[in-house]
C-alpha cells in the first residue's frame, strides 16, 4: 500500500520508484491509458497518474528509465491504478494550501522552498517533491528529474508573455498534469542542455 507521506518524504510512490524501466512499469501498472507523442521525455498516463521516462545523462544508447511522477487532482472522478491503492490521509482537489501545510506540519515534513501567496502557490520539499496549488486548491504533487551533480540550489525568474501564450501553456500543463512552472522549467531545461559546452 502506498502512503502520501512516504511519497512526500522519499519520492517513492508505493511500488513505483526512480530508475524503473518502461517494461518494469508496464509489468507493475499494466498498459497506460495514453502515451505522449513526444519521446523526450516519454509520458505515460494512468488516470490521475503520469510517469515520465528519460535517458540518463550521457545516455545515448541507454534505455529510458522512470525520471518523474505526477499526481493530478484536477478530475475528482479519476482513479489511480489498482496496484497503487492508498492508505492514510489522501487529499483531493478541494484540499486548500492551508490544509496541506497543516498536514505537513503534523507529519513533520518540512517545506524548504516555495511561493505561499498568489493564485499559483507551490511548496518544495526536501525530497524534491513539489506540491502545486491553483487558486488555493491542490492541483498536483510531483517530482522531476534529479538535480545534476553540483547543482545546490534553484533560482526563480519572472517573464512577461502575452495572455494568449499563457493560456496555451496553461492548457499544455493541464494536459500533462503538471504546473505551469514545472512545464516551463522542463522546457527551459531541455533547451539549456543544448546550450551547454560539449
Amino acid at each position: 500500500m502506498a502512503t502520501l507521506d512516504e511519497f512526500l518524504r522519499s519520492r517513492r510512490l508505493g511500488i513505483l520508484h526512480e530508475a524503473l524501466s518502461k517494461d518494469e512499469v508496464r509489468g507493475l501498472l499494466g498498459e497506460p491509458g495514453d502515451v505522449s507523442v513526444k519521446k523526450h521525455p516519454e509520458i505515460w498516463k494512468y488516470g490521475p497518474l503520469q510517469v515520465g521516462f528519460s535517458r540518463r545523462a550521457g545516455g545515448e544508447g541507454t534505455e529510458p528509465s522512470l525520471e518523474w511522477v505526477s499526481l493530478s487532482f484536477v478530475d475528482p472522478e479519476a482513479r489511480l491504478p489498482g496496484r497503487l491503492a492508498w492508505e492514510g490521509w489522501m487529499p483531493s482537489g478541494m484540499t486548500t494550501y492551508e490544509e496541506f501545510r497543516a498536514h505537513l506540519a503534523d507529519a513533520g515534513i518540512p517545506i524548504v522552498d516555495g511561493v505561499d501567496s498568489g493564485p499559483d502557490r507551490h511548496m518544495a520539499l526536501e525530497s524534491g517533491v513539489r506540491v502545486t496549488f491553483d487558486e488555493g486548491r491542490l492541483y498536483s504533487i510531483s517530482y522531476g528529474t534529479r538535480r545534476e551533480p553540483g547543482v545546490t540550489h534553484l533560482k526563480q525568474v519572472a517573464v512577461h508573455i502575452p495572455s494568449s501564450d499563457l493560456e496555451a501553456i496553461r492548457r499544455e500543463a493541464a494536459t500533462n498534469g503538471v504546473s505551469i512552472s514545472a512545464l516551463c522549467s522542463r522546457w527551459i531545461g531541455e533547451r539549456v542542455a543544448h546550450l551547454q559546452p560539449q
